[in-house]
């Protein structure tokens, strides 16, 4: 009998190929998203507002707590700064919410 055995298991290149492909796409969802605030801000928003969202974007990817030394009613730092910060924390806060609604 010429019966020939189907085998179900893909070559290691493809299976190589698809790992690396399923990774990517894992980074992409996964990756922390640049907040609408940042995107869609007025170009008069001045350098101090975007390193205070830049601030408060990677004090919330990284698990700290909001920085008191900025948010605080006497802290040293410009009001630009402080509006920067306070919109990258919502904005941070805001994606997280929504990636978790779409995934629960």
């Amino acid at each position: 009998m010429g019966t020939k055995i189907k085998t179900v298991f893909m070559t290691s290149g493809k299976s190589i190929v698809m790992i690396a492909t399923t990774a990517f796409m894992l980074f992409l969802i996964i990756m922390p998203m640049e907040g609408y605030g940042a995107l869609c801000a007025k170009q008069e928003k001045s350098t101090a507002y975007f390193n205070g969202y830049d601030a408060a974007q990677s004090d919330f990817h990284s698990g700290h707590a909001q920085n008191q030394n900025v948010t605080s009613s006497s802290s040293q730092y410009s009001q630009d700064y402080k509006q920067g910060y306070k919109d990258g924390w919502d904005d941070a806060q805001y994606n997280v919410n929504v990636l978790e609604s779409s995934i629960c």
